[in-house]
This record gives structure tokens, C-alpha cells and sequence, in this order.
């Protein structure tokens, strides 16, 4: 594609020939680089402000520094954030000197005494702190999705905004990015150190250190966690973050990136008119790394409390697009969608290991290409490191995967347009752009990269890159965790922070804000066009592309239902199998060279088959998958693989951390002998025939409750005639509704004691039916109460007092009238801090905080999302079937909007209690308790230890 100038403009820009989204590149007097792409049809703005710096630009002195300075961003600066700046600033240069002698002193009875100095100050200067104005100014805005990441050359802020509100955005983002103020320094250095005890102990904390070290022995820059280290969060420093800030946050390394649907010119001038102040600095400019080819072979090997496993690394150089065509097409050529991919046909299927799983990770200057490989019981890692390099070298000396080779090729174009056809995947490739990892014109289009690159072309790549050059192979071993550090510094008492009103700033800011949003009658519900065709209901959805047209056959039983707990297995059997006209191995492979996507998903209350093609084939292509998956055939040999693979996968959950709190979660809320009940268990698995169930699958496959269509092409007709063709058998099919009992005993708690840094603790609390006439007041709890970064949860617990980097409380609404709702709450929090976050989450809990200021926000916020509320594909499915299930059959959301508004505190409050939400909870916890912490939860709640295998059922 070719770059070209703008015309008819007062600033120059430049744009590519064919560009959908018709990107413009503008570049300020001061170097801030500004990319504008429209995304239409959408009332929302996805807004991105990219800095060309991260981890890797670390100082030595604070390891962690940049991503420090990311969360300093949230806490404003001299001009919002405070009531008095000018008495807070002389406290805060008070406060930089007393932790730079903290971080100098070797003395721990001399640190300690500098500590409670640091918190006489720190308390001292929070008392001019209007807390969290950031998050609560974006709140009355609309924004949505405000969040940040720190990676090894980027840190990317990033927010979705009503388009309306976009305007006064820029101007809060102008005002943040001009300034640096180490605000709160002590409470959020406090929060960032219990995110380092959450990923501590993790296996990519301890993997990602051990490879890019031997992968990059003289780049320390890249060496440690994003994060940083243990002894640089003991030991900060503010002048690190200050000179950061200076030397990066600056407009010759900064780029503004937004996409919607709004006036290009308008919007421009504004920016322009915003942001020229905005310091030039200078680029960073990178030492370039050493990515040669490596000679020989480095083994390293690491041990955390999860299964072993092996883990396969080439270091890459970033040379240009093609060579990450590359990238893709290997990857998907190993390991693919369809299961036909060479290490699934070559060694899972023959069960000659467990799984694999292929990643890559992309770079401004290098790539990180990763196989990880699960071994089956006993299984030697180095056997399965043998067997993988093995299939590596079979790419170059064997020539039938050239099908293969062309099958991915087509895949990887499928997953650049489908990247594209949402606001996010459109900014993707845009911050891609501005680190130098892929260029825009690539990312829109790969035409002429395709033209270039051969089969032979790409075996030599193979050869040059994955033989010649060699891995580093890390062996992730078994091991109780023995590195686990708890940091020196005792609690702050919770300084004094005004957490309710604004500064003159965001005074001025929030007074230019126009009336609410009327309601818009016609809304996405109304988009979605329903037919019959004899007792099958047609749903057709649009969809943002006209490339891809989607199908999902849905049917009335799900993972609650006793008869189905064995289709988790029986889908992964599916995926393996061949038909009458396709046996073996060939209906996969067929699959992928017709670009055909199959995927099953099991909910609470549907099984769902949710089938993708491109558009100028789906009658072909949805046909074939309809006959050939009502035409599968047994495969004995692939079954008791099935079988292995699955019994083994469930020792390895056994020893996932998240799965064991997944587990004890469930186990906490529902009736054991329910669970029970729909638990696959080794002895029920053994005792399956699948021919049995196979016959049974083929049986109603055809035969689906309703089936929805995503297009952007096809018409309500188009659908009608092929249900018509493919259906024409159908007849109604139906299944007894199943639910799952609530625990009877409440004020329980469960607790699996496992040694980790961290400890997660959930209360799960039954509650009535709620009916659809009261969403509105479960939807404001949880924006006012429980959900992101202004509630009141996060703001008291993480904000206030710094207790857990996680905190939220969500009430869900049920699959259907006839299940009851339940709320979860949970932290995730240190030992140390274990006892007084529970203190805390109990008075929430009790007294329901009581914020007029906080719930007219929330108010407001929600409102505005539901009245910008455009919903498309799979979301705007999922949230039609939720209104369908309740028997709604036109949007609930205009009368929820209504309802929202007439609501007050008072009201939300007394709906609340009226739940009676500590007498109906049980709760889970997982990780270490203290006696201490025991004494203070046996005070209410009653603890019952339990082990893997009770919430395993094994």
C-alpha cells in the first residue's frame, strides 16, 4: 500500500490508499504523534494514549519504576488530585528525601524509624488528597474500561469514551500527562507490593525470568518481571520515577491513538489545541540487542507448586512483516484451530504427550517463539523435548505439509481480519504501528507479503530458524514453593482522604457537561431479526464484517444437566474424528483448508455448537459441516486417548491454582450430592461407551432448540431458505430444566490451605429470585458497590487502605427466571493483611456505605452505558438470549433506564438488606491463614478445612 498526503487540510497528514477505517497519521510541532481511524456506526471512542518506553527502560536503582509510574498516572497531579496543592507539594518534597534515606539505610531499626516517619508524612500529605478524582471524573464522563499496562517497551493508557463526552476527555488527559506527582506514594507502593505476592509464585513470574535471562545475558533491562524486584519494592525510589517521566513521557515518544465514529478535523484541532504543550523530549532510541542465531542448546530448569512441564524458546530477530507472516503461519501450521495442526496429528492424537500449546510473543526488535508441552504421567521431559524437535525438522525434509502450509496461510489472513473488525483490534494494530512490531499497512492488509512467500520459502525460514538456530529449553519441575517473600513494612494506619467532591479542575471539567442521554427507542434489541420455521426459532444478528458469516445451533441442556457432564469429553472426542466421506484425520484437515471454524460451548443451562465460515461460502461450507458431523465415526483408539488426555488434565488442574478456586468456589456455594452429580469422575468416564454417546450426539445435532445467524450479508430470507434445506427434519426438542441447590449450612467457610504468597477469599451469598422488574437496583449495586475502579469496594479496599490489588462484589443475573441469583465478593490479599480485610469486607457488607456523591456517579455511568449500549455478535446474542430466557420479548433496558433514574440511595439501600446478605453466605479461602486470622473469622463464620480431593470429588 502506498502512503499519501491530505488534502484540503490546514495541518498535513498522511493516510494509506484503501484504508478502511481511512487512518490519518498527524505529527504535532512537538513530535506527539496522533492517529485518528473511524470506526462507524459506533457512540463510543476508544481512546489510547501510548508512551514509547517500559520495563526495558527500567533504572538501575528501581527495577519497577515504569510500571510504578503507571499507576501514579490514576492519582492526578498538580492540577487535580489535591485541594492544596501548594501544602501538599511541600510535604511531598519532604517525603521524597525521607525514602531516599530509607532506601540508603542498612540499619532495620534505623528503616523502621524512617517508616513511621514516612507515615506521619504520607498521612499528613493525604489529607489534601481528593481521592480517586481521576476514576470518578471518567465515571461522570461515561468512560468505560479505564485501565493501563507496563510492558518491556510499552506502557499503553487506554479508556473507551462516549463520543459526545470526547472533548472533555482530552482535556482531563491533556492535564494528566503534563505533570508527574508521586501522590499517595506509600499506599500505592503498599498496593503494587501485593500485586508482586500475587505473581510471585506464579509459573510465568518464575518461567519469564529464567528465559529471557538466558536468552539475553547482556540486556538486564529485559531480564527481570515488569513488575520488578523483591528489593527494589522494599526500597524505592521517588527520583527514578520523577527522571522517568521527564526523560519518556515526552511528546517525540508519545502517540495518541483514537478510533470511533466522529469529525476528523474538528477533533484534531482540538487535540492540536490540547497537547502542543506537551515537552518535545526525544525519542527513545533503543541500544540495539543482540539476536543472533544461537549455537548451542541452553537448558535451564525451574520448579513452582503446579504439574511439570516443558517449555521450548527460539529467540528471533523482528526483521520485518513478512518474517512475522511467518511467525503466524508456523504457528498455526503446529498448532491450529481446526486440531489438525502437526503436533496434535503427530503426537497428541497417538498420545505420545499430553497437550501443546504454541505462543509467540512480538517485539519492536526480537520475537519469542514458545512451544509448551504437558507430558503424560511419568513421562520423561526430556522425551517429550526429543519428540517436538523431531516434528520441528519434519517442516524441511517433508513436502506433504505443503496443503498444510496453504490452509494456515488462509488462517492467519482470518484472524488479521477478524483483529479488525472491533475498535480494540483496530487500535491493536495501531499501537503495533508505533512500537515498530508491525507496520499499519501491513496490519490492513497482507496482500503483497503473501505474493512473496513460498513453500520453499518458508522451509528455509524453518531451516535458518528453528534448526540452525537453537532453544532454550526450560524444565518446569515440581516443587513446593521455597522463594516466597513477605515485605518488612508495617501497615499504615488509613490516612485521612477525601474521597467526595472535586478540584477546581474537575469542577470545571464536570460543570460542561450536558443533560443525560435521552433514550435512543430504537436500540440493538431491535436489530436482531427473529422467524420460525415449523417449532425452530431464527435468530439473525449483524455483524461489524461482511466477510465472515457465523452460525450457532443452540441447545436446551447444559453443564447443570446430569445427562450432559460428559460432553466436555465427547467435544474433544468430536474434534478428532473423521465421517463416512472423511475418515480419519481428513474431515480436520478438510476443515482447515476450508477455512471452517467448529466450536462447542457448554453454559450453565445450553450446549451451543457455533460454527464460521467467510461469507461467499457459508451455504457450502455450513452445509458440509451439517452432513459430515451427522455422519461421524467411532475411533477406539482415538476415545481411550481422549479418556487418558482427560484424567491426566484433571491431575494437572489438581495443582492449578485457579482451578482449585474455581473448585472450592463451587463446592462452597452448591449442594455437594448436586455436584456430585454432575461431576465427571474418573470411574463414570471409564465406564462411557462412545459409541453410545456419539450415536446420541448424531441423533439431535440436527435437531437444536434455535439457531442464530451472524451477518452482515445475509437477509432474514436467505436464513429461512437455507434452515429450510438443512433442517427440514427437524422436530422439537426438549429437556427438563436442572438446577443445581444452594448449601444449606451458611456462615461456613471452607478453607483449602495451600502455600502460596498470596490468599483469595471469596463470601458466596444465596439469594431470592430476583425478578426482572428489580435489575435495575442489581445493576446500580454493582456500578455503585462492587464493579471497577470507582466502587465503593475497590475504593475502600485498595484505595483507602491498600489492602489487595483485586477487590470487587458482583450479584449475577440468572440464566432464567427459575434460578436463583448469588454474590460474590472477592479479595485477594497477603497473609499479613488477611485478618483486617476481612474486618473490612464484613462492615461493607453489614453497613452498606452510604456515598450521595459516589451513587449520583454510578447513577449516571450506568445510564449512559445503557443508553450507548450497540451490541453486536456473540455479545448482542448472549444478551438476547438472557432477555429470551426470562420470557422478555421486547429490550428491557429502555425501562431499565427509566428505573435507574428514579431511584435514590435510600432505596438501593433498603433493597439491599432486604437480601440479609451475611446470614445467607458461605465462604471459600484459599491459601494460608494465621491463628490469628482463624480466631477473628471463627468469631462469625465457622471453619471446615478441606482437602483436593474433597472439592476434586476424587
Amino acid at each position: 500500500m502506498q502512503k499519501k498526503k491530505g488534502l484540503n487540510s490546514s495541518f498535513p497528514y498522511h493516510t494509506f490508499r484503501n484504508d478502511p477505517f481511512k487512518t490519518r497519521f498527524y505529527t504535532l510541532d512537538n513530535g506527539l504523534s496522533i492517529v485518528l481511524a473511524q470506526k462507524k456506526g459506533t457512540q463510543k471512542t476508544k481512546c489510547i494514549v501510548a508512551v514509547g518506553a517500559g520495563s526495558q527502560e527500567d533504572p538501575k536503582s528501581f527495577l519497577g519504576a515504569a510500571h510504578m509510574l503507571e499507576h501514579h498516572l490514576f492519582k492526578g497531579n498538580k492540577f487535580f488530585g489535591t485541594e492544596n496543592w501548594e501544602k501538599e507539594k511541600e510535604i511531598l518534597i519532604e517525603l521524597k528525601k525521607e525514602f531516599s534515606y530509607y532506601k540508603l539505610e542498612t540499619s532495620e531499626e534505623i528503616r523502621r524509624k524512617i517508616w513511621k516517619k514516612i507515615s506521619k508524612l504520607s498521612n499528613q500529605a493525604s489529607s489534601y488528597c481528593i481521592g480517586n478524582e481521576y476514576d470518578r471524573i471518567l465515571s461522570h464522563l461515561g468512560a468505560k474500561d479505564s485501565n493501563a499496562h507496563t510492558w518491556l517497551v510499552e506502557t499503553v493508557y487506554e479508556s473507551t469514551i462516549p463520543t459526545t463526552e470526547l472533548h472533555r476527555f482530552l482535556q482531563v488527559e491533556s492535564a494528566r500527562f503534563s505533570h508527574f506527582v508521586p501522590r499517595m506514594f506509600q499506599a500505592e507502593l503498599q498496593v503494587v507490593q501485593e500485586e508482586f505476592g500475587m505473581v510471585q509464585d506464579t509459573d510465568d513470574f518464575i518461567l519469564n525470568e529464567a528465559i529471557m535471562k538466558a536468552l539475553f545475558p547482556l540486556n538486564k533491562g529485559l531480564q527481570h518481571d515488569t513488575i520488578g524486584t523483591f528489593s527494589h519494592l522494599e526500597s524505592p525510589d521517588i527520583q527514578a520515577l520523577e527522571n522517568y517521566f521527564s526523560t519518556y513521557y515526552v511528546a517525540k515518544n508519545m502517540r495518541l491513538i483514537l478510533v470511533g465514529d466522529f469529525n476528523f478535523d474538528s477533533t484534531f484541532h482540538h487535540i492540536k489545541d490540547l497537547f502542543s504543550h506537551i515537552k518535545r523530549g526525544k525519542k527513545n532510541e533503543k541500544t540495539p540487542l543482540n539476536v543472533t542465531t544461537l549455537k548451542k542448546t541452553i537448558k535451564k530448569s525451574v520448579k513452582s507448586k503446579s504439574s511439570p512441564y516443558l517449555c521450548l524458546n527460539w529467540r528471533l530477530p523482528n526483521k520485518n512483516d513478512s518474517f512475522i507472516y511467518l511467525v503466524k503461519i508456523l504457528q498455526k501450521m503446529l498448532e491450529n484451530h481446526a486440531g489438525c495442526g502437526i503436533l496434535q496429528e503427530n503426537l497428541i492424537k497417538k498420545s505420545s504427550l499430553n497437550d501443546a500449546i504454541v505462543n509467540f510473543q512480538l517485539q519492536p526488535e526480537f520475537i519469542l517463539f514458545q512451544i509448551f508441552s504437558v507430558p503424560k504421567e511419568n513421562q520423561p521431559l526430556q522425551e517429550i523435548e526429543k519428540l517436538l524437535l523431531i516434528e520441528i525438522k519434519k517442516l524441511v525434509i517433508d513436502s506433504d505439509f505443503k496443503c498444510l502450509f496453504i490452509a494456515a496461510t488462509n488462517q492467519v489472513e482470518f484472524l488479521r481480519i477478524k483483529a479488525l473488525e472491533s475498535k480494540n483490534g483496530i487500535a491493536g494494530g495501531l499501537l503495533d504501528d508505533f512500537y515498530g512490531i508491525q507496520s499499519w499497512d501491513n496490519v490492513i492488509s497482507n496482500e503483497s507479503i503473501q505474493s512473496q512467500i513460498s513453500y520453499e520459502v518458508f522451509q528455509e525460514f524453518v531451516t535458518q530458524y528453528f534448526i540452525d538456530n537453537k532453544p532454550v529449553i526450560v524444565y518446569k519441575e515440581q516443587a513446593e514453593p521455597t522463594h516466597i517473600k513477605e515485605f518488612s513494612q508495617l501497615k499504615n494506619k488509613n490516612p485521612e482522604i477525601n474521597f467526595n467532591g472535586f478540584s477546581s479542575f474537575g469542577k470545571e471539567i464536570l460543570g460542561k457537561i450536558g443533560k443525560d442521554y435521552e433514550v435512543n427507542k430504537t436500540t440493538w434489541f431491535d436489530n436482531v431479526k427473529v422467524s420460525r420455521y415449523k417449532d425452530l426459532e431464527i435468530q439473525l444478528f449483524p455483524r461489524s464484517s461482511d466477510l465472515f458469516t457465523e452460525m450457532i445451533l443452540c441447545w436446551k441442556r447444559g453443564k447443570l444437566h446430569p445427562l450432559t457432564r460428559h460432553w466436555p469429553l465427547l467435544t474433544q472426542y468430536i474434534s478428532g474424528l473423521g465421517s463416512i466421506n472423511y475418515p480419519d484425520n481428513l474431515l480436520q484437515k478438510e476443515l482447515f483448508n476450508r477455512g471452517i471454524q467448529v466450536d462447542f460451548y457448554l453454559k450453565d443451562q445450553f450446549l451451543e455448537c457455533k460454527i464460521l465460515s467467510s461469507t461467499s461460502e457459508y451455504d457450502n461450507n455450513f452445509t458440509f459441516i451439517l452432513s459430515e458431523y451427522s455422519q461421524l465415526t467411532p475411533n477406539p483408539a482415538w476415545w481411550k486417548t481422549c479418556i487418558s488426555n482427560f484424567i491426566e488434565d484433571r491431575k494437572y488442574d489438581k495443582n492449578d491454582p485457579y482451578e482449585q478456586l474455581q473448585h472450592l468456589t463451587k463446592f462452597a456455594m452448591w449442594n455437594h450430592d448436586d455436584l456430585k452429580s454432575t461431576y465427571l469422575t474418573t470411574n463414570f468416564i471409564k465406564k462411557l461407551d462412545h459409541k453410545l454417546i456419539l450415536s446420541e450426539f448424531i441423533s439431535f445435532f440436527l435437531q437444536p432448540n434455535h439457531i442464530a445467524y451472524f451477518s452482515n450479508t445475509l437477509n432474514s430470507k436467505d436464513c429461512q431458505v437455507f434452515t429450510q434445506k438443512s433442517f427440514a427434519g427437524t422436530v422439537k426438542f426438549t429437556e427438563e430444566k436442572v438446577q443445581l441447590s444452594y448449601q444449606k449450612n451458611k456462615k461456613l467457610i471452607y478453607h483449602l490451605n495451600q502455600k502460596y504468597a498470596q490468599t483469595e477469599f471469596r463470601f458466596i451469598t444465596e439469594l431470592p429470585k430476583i425478578s426482572s422488574k428489580d435489575w435495575h437496583l442489581l445493576l446500580l449495586f454493582n456500578e455503585y458497590f462492587g464493579s471497577g475502579p470507582n466502587a465503593l469496594v475497590f475504593q475502600e479496599l485498595r484505595e483507602k487502605r491498600s489492602l489487595a490489588y483485586h477487590a470487587y462484589c458482583h450479584i449475577n443475573i440468572p440464566q432464567n427466571n427459575d434460578i436463583q441469583s448469588n454474590m460474590v465478593f472477592h479479595i485477594s490479599t497477603s497473609k499479613r493483611n488477611i485478618s483486617i480485610s476481612y474486618i473490612e469486607i464484613v462492615k461493607l457488607i453489614t453497613d452498606f456505605s452510604q456515598d450521595e456523591e459516589q451513587f449520583e456517579s454510578s447513577k449516571k455511568a450506568l445510564i449512559r452505558d445503557l443508553s450507548l449500549r450497540n451490541l453486536k455478535g456473540l455479545g448482542a446474542y448472549r444478551q438476547y438470549q438472557l432477555y429470551h430466557c426470562w420470557n422478555l420479548k421486547t429490550n428491557p433496558e429502555i425501562q431499565i433506564i427509566e428505573d435507574i433514574k428514579n431511584v435514590n440511595l435510600e432505596q438501593l439501600t433498603s433493597w439491599y438488606h432486604s437480601l440479609h446478605v451475611l446470614s445467607h453466605t458461605n465462604c471459600c479461602i484459599l491459601g494460608s491463614l494465621s491463628k490469628n486470622a482463624e480466631e477473628i473469622i471463627g468469631n462469625i463464620f465457622a471453619i471446615e478445612k478441606t482437602k483436593l480431593k474433597d472439592i476434586f470429588f476424587i
